[in-house]
């Protein structure tokens, strides 16, 4: 499903840095979703998230997605 809305695959998004991650989220939502992701890089695992924010497509527009995690992010 994600490839699918964004355009990438889930073993192309996971072989990018976080830093590369990142860039691909609209500069105006990034000051919301950056502390959120760093975050749960450290909480406990099963802790709940959900964000929506704008995702640069492979193809270079923008998407909205509404993101809902537990766990923690690996990257």
């Amino acid at each position: 499903m994600f490839a699918k809305f964004t355009g990438y695959t889930m073993e192309e998004i996971t072989a990018l840095p976080i830093e590369a991650v990142l860039a691909l989220i609209h500069p105006d939502d990034l000051t919301e979703v950056s502390p959120v992701i760093v975050e749960s890089m450290s909480a406990p695992t099963g802790a709940p998230y959900q964000l929506e924010y704008r995702f640069r497509h492979k193809d270079g527009h923008y998407i909205w997605l509404q993101d809902r995690f537990t766990g923690r992010l690996r990257y």
